[in-house]
């Protein structure tokens, strides 16, 4: 799941906001599991997109994780 969620945010463009429609097909255009609100909320609590306090935008965070982030490289 975890390469998914590289593979899924770098479908997004840096410095750019996007709405919460926007992000939902984004990520309809690219999985195939038709659940894209998990994916979206993995995306967040994993730290590859930030958004503000009432879900309104969402952007990628200026600093995405690594493999190292969670343990997988050394």
């Amino acid at each position: 799941m975890l390469m998914a969620l590289f593979y899924l945010a770098s479908k997004f463009e840096k410095d750019r906001k996007y709405t919460e429609k926007e992000v939902n097909q984004i990520l309809n255009d690219w999985h195939t599991f038709e659940d894209w609100a998990m994916l979206r909320r993995d995306l967040f609590d994993k730290w590859f997109l930030g958004r503000d306090p009432k879900c309104k935008e969402y952007w990628l965070e200026d600093e995405q994780p690594t493999l190292a982030s969670f343990g997988l490289e050394k």
